[in-house]
């Protein structure tokens, strides 16, 4: 056989195999259990647990997300969250199973979702870490090894480390 026509395969396989890593090697960067260690507020103040609780789970696919923290007129609020999600070479999709915000400081009290609406957003490998925008949710989520940073401008920027 052809030696250039056998290169161009193998350069043909490794390419395709290199494609198909990304989405999988991007999940296998999120995947664990993360706790959230501290919120840092747009005054400066920085929240420790048990002033702010979290905790997220990210698995085959499948997120469980909760957070509990108290308003500033010291109540209780929290916002749980179930959903699946995929990564693709440029994107990462959510569909949202369930959310539920409950804090008494919005004039509804809370929301509820129960949508199973599929978003996406577009995802950033750069500095050998993950970026990316949760789709239904304001925070911008930057991963590298164990920690991950949660940032939603003008409201907070959660710093979460991986627990397995």
């Amino acid at each position: 056989m052809n030696r250039n026509f056998l290169r161009t395969c193998a350069a043909f396989f490794l390419a395709l195999a290199g494609i198909s890593a990304v989405p999988a090697f991007a999940e296998s960067e999120i995947e664990g259990t993360w706790r959230l260690v501290m919120r840092e507020l747009p005054d400066g103040k920085k929240i420790t647990p048990p002033g702010v609780l979290g905790l997220a789970s990210w698995v085959k696919g499948n997120l469980n997300f909760n957070v509990v923290w108290r308003t500033p007129d010291g109540k209780l609020a929290s916002s749980s969250t179930l959903s699946t999600y995929k990564f693709t070479d440029n994107e990462f999709s959510e569909t949202l199973l369930f959310q539920r915000l409950v804090d008494p400081s919005q004039p509804q009290g809370g929301a509820l979702s129960t949508s199973a609406e599929t978003k996406s957003t577009p995802l950033d490998r750069g500095n050998g870490g993950l970026r990316f925008k949760l789709p239904f949710d304001p925070p911008v989520l930057e991963v590298q090894g164990d920690k991950m940073t949660a940032t939603a401008d003008g409201l907070f920027v959660d710093h979460w480390e991986r627990i397995r």
